[in-house]
């Protein structure tokens, strides 16, 4: 869990909603780089309204058409909860990924280099209007890491024949089609 507001990542995150174009490399993330989170969203309502129903203050990203990190989690979140932790950034990149529009190409690389563990996650618009995600866990382990209900729930995974997983060693690749990105901005 991402305790304290990360601020810079509130920053790139206002900042790239005015961009086309964001490529970050070798930097440590929170889930504030894509999407608000509780404590955004309660220091922004004087009343108990969820930001959630209300579109209008939300993120979106009407010109954005790429969106590349690299990153690594901190030491004291990679230490406690590597799992967890890349769900959550996963997930908040699902939340902000409905709000980009004009979406060609996205890619998420998280590292927990602690726990020789890895996922990334890269979003290609493909010709009329196919786009396909492709989610791919390293984790040294036998059994896959799981996605949790946020990351299905965010990226639309829910339902029949949208996900195939395949295992190759250690890595777990699911692959999934997201008919709804790039069409227009949902709310999530």
């Amino acid at each position: 869990m991402f305790l304290v507001p990360d601020h810079v990542g509130i920053g790139l995150r206002n900042l790239s909603t005015r961009l086309r174009s964001i490529k970050l490399i070798n930097v440590r993330i929170s889930p504030s780089l894509f999407w608000p989170g509780a404590d955004e969203q309660q220091q922004s309502h004087t009343d108990e309204e969820n930001s959630d129903h209300d579109p209008s203050l939300l993120p979106s990203w009407p010109n954005l058409e790429t969106f590349e990190v690299s990153a690594e989690l901190p030491d004291t979140v990679a230490a406690s909860r590597p799992v967890e932790s890349i769900n959550e950034i996963i997930a908040a990149a699902g939340h902000a990924a409905r709000r980009m529009p004009k979406l060609k190409f996205m890619e998420v690389d998280v590292d927990a280099p602690h726990h020789d563990m890895w996922a990334i996650l890269k979003v290609r618009s493909a010709a009329a209007g196919e786009t396909n995600c492709e989610f791919t866990w390293d984790s040294g382990r036998a059994l896959p890491v799981s996605w949790s209900k946020e990351t299905v729930k965010a990226w639309g995974l829910e339902g029949d024949g949208v996900l195939r997983v395949q295992k190759d060693g250690s890595e777990w690749s699911a692959v999934a089609h997201l008919p709804w990105l790039g069409s227009s901005s949902e709310t999530v």
